[in-house]
């Protein structure tokens, strides 16, 4: 999959994806992700009709948008292969519960963070149109205070010749709040959004008064919600914004229910603002990442060292693989006993444990390869389990007993560290009894240091 860097002439690229979007977040609209695209770096694809956005959202960490389209899960397995081949976090931001609970059912070691601060303020558009009732009668009286002490004061729509003073108005109104705790980055962004606004098949609204500039308002309609991207006011004139909101809906509000006046990024004074103009709801996002490389592998897990396969154990094995699970006398140091999860008078069969392995894996849980020789010869099994949210698991092998002693082990834990440092692991673990001489010797000749110990066993870790 190759990602395209978002320019304005590839938003009617994405702008059919992002009208369908059944979302009332601003992360989903056009205005929103051209806005942020230099200063949070955004890239796209699209695959079999389903959009993909990547994005920046923090230093060097990119996420996703949930795919837009018709082939979610195509969308999904390039993804997690592009995340696998550049040693990459799997994750996504601006989710609903909805999206987050099929991911999570999709990747089994998640973490999902939703922070206040990112939460979109909905309200019901007419309310910010006219202010009714008790509960507005301050925000009224403001905007009608401002009409009354600025009675020369109109109100228009802008055009194509209007962008020089809209521009004059956004240096003044950065002068006016040189004192203030105001974004100059989004300032720039604010520019770049009045040069272009048809673009984003977005509407500019501003006050005039004695031919000069004092407020402007930009918003993007999509669906039944009006989404106000930028809004700008000289303080100085009281009431200002209270106005320039209720006529910008009055006047391009159209047939839309909704409005949505975007986040508050964690701006105490945002916040209160936004707060007294009673949203109807704050719609929560959340951020997901897939934690560990095992959730991004494809079913065929397989490599090879310089005598063995090493890949996924297949039914044909299942008698050899009954030989070695119950050779007890050589499970002594595997750490496991079978019987422990036997019911009463069950009797094991290779049935019994074939079955185990496959549900094992498809739970990832435990992920039993066998290891063969390659002329096809059974001699054995490599484990992964123990898989964690910090990208690691722990690594185990067993050997029937006449294939011990050869450099078997070594040689298939070698190539196992090489493939698992490819597919992303972060570190790898492994244990064995204090007893196990010859288990303690072959985790010190592949350099895993060691980690802790206890009166049973010691613990090794292997870093990339």
């Amino acid at each position: 999959m190759e990602f395209t860097e978002l320019g304005r002439e590839h938003l009617c690229l994405i702008r059919p994806y992002l009208e369908k979007a059944d979302s009332h977040f601003c992360d989903l609209t056009l205005g929103n992700v051209f806005m942020w695209r230099k200063e949070l770096d955004t890239y796209f694809a699209i695959s079999n009709e389903t959009l993909i956005v990547r994005k920046e959202t923090a230093k060097n960490v990119y996420s996703y948008l949930f795919p837009i389209g018709k082939d979610v899960d195509g969308a999904l397995k390039q993804m997690e292969e592009y995340a696998l081949i550049h040693h990459e976090r799997l994750c996504f931001y601006a989710l609903d519960e909805k999206e987050v609970a099929f991911l999570s059912a999709r990747y089994k070691y998640h973490q999902s963070t939703s922070l206040r601060s990112w939460s979109d303020y909905l309200y019901n558009l007419s309310d910010l149109r006219d202010y009714p009732g008790k509960a507005y009668s301050s925000k009224r009286h403001n905007a009608n205070r401002f009409h009354r002490d600025n009675p020369d004061v109109t109100f228009k729509v802008a055009v194509d010749d209007d962008l020089p003073r809209l521009e004059s108005f956004l240096d003044e109104y950065e002068k006016e709040n040189a004192d203030r705790d105001i974004s100059h980055e989004e300032i720039e962004l604010s520019r770049e959004m009045i040069r272009h606004p048809k673009c984003i098949e977005s509407t500019i609204g501003y006050y005039e008064k004695n031919g000069k500039i004092i407020a402007f308002s930009l918003g993007e309609k999509k669906g039944d919600c009006v989404y106000m991207h930028i809004e700008k006011a000289l303080r100085q004139y009281e009431g200002i914004y209270q106005a320039i909101t209720s006529d910008y809906l009055k006047n391009l509000g159209g047939d839309a229910i909704y409005a949505n006046r975007e986040e508050d990024d964690g701006n105490a004074g945002l916040r209160e603002a936004k707060l007294q103009l009673r949203p109807l709801s704050l719609l929560q996002k959340f951020y997901f990442e897939a934690v560990n490389p095992i959730d991004l592998l494809p079913s065929e897990l397989s490599f090879a060292s310089e005598r063995c396969l090493i890949r996924p154990l297949e039914k044909s094995y299942e008698d050899q693989y009954f030989r070695l699970a119950t050779d007890e006398a050589n499970n002594i140091y595997w750490g496991y006993h079978y019987q422990d999860d036997l019911k009463n008078g069950e009797v094991p069969t290779k049935e019994y444990f074939y079955d185990g392995v496959e549900d094992d894996s498809k739970n990832k849980e435990f992920i039993s390869l066998e290891i063969l020789l390659k002329n096809g010869e059974f001699i054995g099994e490599l484990v992964l389990y123990h898989f964690t949210p910090f990208g690691s698991l722990e690594l185990g092998i067993r050997l029937f007993k006449e294939y011990q002693g050869h450099g078997y082990a070594k040689e298939v834990l070698s190539s196992a560290i090489l493939y698992l440092k490819k597919l992303g692991f972060s570190y790898l673990e492994y244990e064995c009894y204090k007893s196990n001489v010859s288990s303690r010797a072959l985790a010190e000749s592949l350099m895993f240091s060691l980690k802790r110990e206890d009166e049973e066993r010691r613990y090794y870790v292997y870093e990339f």
